[in-house]
């Protein structure tokens, strides 16, 4: 399960749910929330509750 968080709004029909999405769909928008220094997303991979390392369950960035 992937968690996002710190986004200035969520896509009202996927707001609080769990479901499958596919690469490309809008889930929000970034903004500038809480005390930062810009804006930002916060991103985790969960497997049974608990965070894990992202690069260790994601497919590898293309190198450009």
């Amino acid at each position: 399960m992937t968690l996002y968080a710190h986004l200035g709004n969520l896509v009202p029909a996927i707001a609080g749910e769990k479901r499958n999405v596919a690469a490309g769909e809008v889930l929000g928008h970034v903004a500038r929330t809480g005390v930062t220094y810009g804006t930002h997303v916060f991103f985790a991979v969960l497997e049974n509750g608990q965070a894990v390392d992202p690069l260790s369950v994601l497919p590898p960035l293309p190198r450009c």
